[in-house]
């Protein structure tokens, strides 16, 4: 396994993600999209589609045809990638292309969205 693009990281975990909210103009839901997301991540039901780095601190759509015709219109009401995409980088989401053999995938991550913290 190995990283084709790499970042530096910077340990948030003690920011909630209602003070993100703020920044995105989305306070009043209290960042709903990073709560639902850990939901999906968490339950285990769609690791055929969407799943958590073993160490917690990262996740990716594994089978994007899947996640976004059954997984994204169940939580988010949507079955466009787009955006899910927008959602995703208004709250502050970074991205990491991954490749483990022949598979690529992009690879999720936020310093605050941890797989061991729940909301």
């Amino acid at each position: 396994h190995h990283l084709v693009e790499a970042r530096s990281y910077k340990d948030l975990s003690n920011i909630s993600f209602a003070e993100v909210a703020v920044v995105v103009n989305d306070s009043d839901k209290q960042g709903i999209f990073p709560v639902l997301l850990h939901h999906i991540l968490s339950s285990g039901q769609h690791d055929d589609s969407i799943m958590w780095f073993s160490h917690g601190r990262a996740f990716a759509i594994i089978d994007k045809e899947k996640f976004f015709a059954e997984v994204s219109p169940l939580y988010f009401c949507t079955y466009e990638y787009e955006l899910f995409m927008k959602w995703v980088e208004a709250y502050g989401f970074q991205q990491v292309k991954y490749s483990k053999g022949k598979t690529e995938m992009v690879v999720f991550y936020h310093e605050r969205f941890l797989r061991f913290r729940s909301w």
